[in-house]
C-alpha cells in the first residue's frame, strides 16, 4: 500500500511539474499547448498553483523515500 501511495505521489509530482511548464509556455508565447485537445490554462496564477502542488508532492515523496 505504501508503494502504491508513493507511486501516485511521484506521478503527481511529474504531471503537475509538466503542467507548470506548459502553463508558463502558454502564458509567455500564446500557444495553446494541451493534453488530448484540452488546453492548459495560460494563466500565471494557475501555473503557480500547479507549481505549489508539484512541490508538495515532491516533498511528500522525498520524506517517504528518505532513509534514516
Amino acid at each position: 500500500m505504501k508503494n502504491f501511495f508513493l507511486l501516485c505521489v511521484q506521478l503527481g509530482f511529474i504531471f503537475f511539474g509538466l503542467a507548470t511548464i506548459m502553463a508558463f509556455l502558454n502564458y509567455l508565447t500564446g500557444w495553446k499547448i494541451g493534453i488530448k485537445g484540452t488546453a492548459i490554462p495560460g494563466d500565471p496564477v494557475a501555473a503557480i498553483a500547479f507549481l505549489i502542488v508539484a512541490l508538495i508532492c515532491g516533498g511528500i515523496s522525498f520524506f517517504i523515500t528518505r532513509k534514516n
